[in-house]
């Protein structure tokens, strides 16, 4: 018995060598009905096929190239198909859409296409050798291989040849078609990946012996087995996305405070994205650990993030790092020059501050900032600008705020025989904007879709976004999908009657 069993509607179905087709209840293994195919001049091993169950029909193949069609309740022969002088045939039967499809022997070389409902046949197609392999349908193609070493896709509706793929050796393997993609195996010890398209190679793996076997596809793996002894599994299993989770040896003490911080996440965790809550983050997917030394005083909020091909989960512990002054703050204070002139105007500015600082944050009162300590800073366009300079130290924070004013230029005066007028300065009439925005996240695994969230002051009137991927946006509050790992700049220029700012911030992309 040669034959693979077909199981439909509580019914065994299998074929033997000795010519018969057998049903078995597939509860109890009892005989429910058999028929005895007639013997012809060349079929001393009648089934070698595996039948296939439609429609309450069965079809099977014989080795004499008869294809029957027999009620599957109680075995009565609907009708059979037989082209004349076929024999040797070994393809199983395949049925799709009210047609059935059926390889030939040794003696005609054909695919053949018979209408399920009447035995008619539909269509053939010649190929350069006997069709053993069993042909496999779908998205309205149907492949098959042939013993002159090629794999063929045709219209399933008209027979029409779409492509085809020459190997080294005989396919007698049946395909297997999932995701596009079709699977087969081959006498030159290889099997192979084709997209089911265009019959390109996607890729090819080769075993130490022929590959006579029919490949199975479960969850992205594709199972075969090889004449050198081996069943194969080839693929990356899917992966449940890691469960998030983590500690650290302390979580209070006076700065400056070092924390060792501990993922303890389960489940299997290829990349680790920290960030401690004082604008410092660490990639750290080799190690468990990680160390981070807060510097300042404050109460932060930690979170990590864990990933693996298939997905990613965050813990976030809100206020979970308290971190306590020690000494007195530093105080403050720095010079700017000039502090007024005409656009574009270039400002130095001077840390002047009190109390030894060990960080300084500059914002510029338009979008920009800095941590530079003695930066200079260029104001584009006209308006009243507040920098403010954030100074840290061990023992705490301390900030001061001062003015820049960037005038429109000077009015050429207008003379006249009989007046002089007088230059004045022009004085806006309102505010320029000052961009600012929030992301959803700032780390992420590609691809990853970002909202961004304007929050800019002084009433811009228009927006324009720029990904720092080729993307982008005149949307208030857009979203981008970044595509590929990377480190992206996002800037946001705002602009109103006034003047214009512009703000980034970056987005890290694995």
């Amino acid at each position: 018995m040669s034959s693979s069993a077909a199981v439909a509607d509580g019914v065994v179905f299998i074929g033997n060598m000795d010519g018969t087709l057998y049903a078995f209840s597939e509860e109890t293994g009892d005989l429910l009905w058999n028929h005895a195919f007639t013997p012809s001049q060349y079929d001393e091993h009648r089934i070698l096929s595996s039948p296939a169950v439609a429609g309450g029909v069965v079809y099977v193949n014989t080795y004499g190239g008869g294809l029957y069609a027999l009620d599957a309740s109680t075995g009565a022969v609907l009708w059979n198909y037989r082209a004349e002088g076929e024999n040797g045939a070994y393809s199983s039967p395949a049925v799709a859409d009210g047609v059935v499809y059926v390889g030939s022997g040794y003696t005609n070389k054909k695919l053949y296409a018979v209408d399920a409902l009447t035995g008619d046949l539909l269509w053939d197609f010649t190929t350069g050798g006997s069709v053993s392999s069993s042909p496999a349908v779908a998205n309205g193609v149907v492949f098959f291989g042939s013993n002159d070493n090629t794999t063929y896709a045709l219209d399933a509706t008209t027979g029409d040849l779409l492509w085809n793929f020459t190997t080294g050796g005989r396919v007698i393997s049946s395909p297997a078609v999932a995701n596009g993609v079709v699977y087969f195996g081959s006498y030159d010890n290889t099997t192979y990946a084709l997209d089911a398209s265009t019959g390109a190679l996607i890729w090819s793996y080769a075993t130490g012996g022929r590959v006579t076997s029919s490949p199975a596809v479960a969850n992205g793996i594709v199972y075969f087995g090889s004449s050198d002894g081996n069943v194969y599994a080839l693929g990356t299993l899917p992966l449940d996305p890691p469960a998030a989770a983590f500690t650290s040896d302390v979580t209070s003490g006076n700065a400056p405070l070092e924390v060792i911080f501990s993922d303890t996440s389960t489940g299997v965790v290829t990349t680790r994205s920290w960030d401690f809550g004082d604008g410092t983050m660490a990639w750290a997917n080799e190690t468990v650990t990680v160390s981070h030394t807060y510097l300042f005083p404050g109460t932060f909020t930690v979170s990590l993030t864990a990933g693996n091909i298939d997905g990613q989960d965050t813990e976030m512990k809100t206020g979970y790092i308290q971190v306590n002054p020690m000494g007195s703050p530093p105080r403050a204070w720095f010079t700017a020059s000039p502090m007024m002139g005409s656009g574009p105007l270039t400002v130095s500015f001077t840390d002047r501050s009190m109390g030894t600082p060990a960080a300084w944050q500059w914002d510029f009162g338009d979008g920009n900032t800095s941590s530079e300590r003695n930066p200079a800073h260029t104001y584009a366009t006209t308006g009243k600008y507040t920098p403010t300079l954030t100074v840290f130290n061990a023992g705490g924070r301390s900030s001061y705020s001062s003015f820049v004013w960037v005038s429109g230029g000077t009015v050429v005066p207008t003379v006249t025989p009989t007046q002089t007028v007088s230059p004045k300065p022009t004085v806006p009439l309102g505010k320029p904007p000052i961009s600012f925005f929030s992301v959803s996240k700032s780390f992420g695994l590609a691809p990853t879709t970002v909202q961004f969230t304007d929050w800019s002051f002084n009433s811009p009137t228009s927006w324009h976004w720029d990904f720092g991927d080729g993307n982008t946006s005149v949307l208030r509050n857009p979203s981008n999908t970044f595509v590929n790992p990377g480190t992206y700049p996002v800037s946001l220029t705002v602009t109103n009657a006034y003047g214009e700012s512009t703000s980034s911030r970056r987005v890290f992309v694995r």
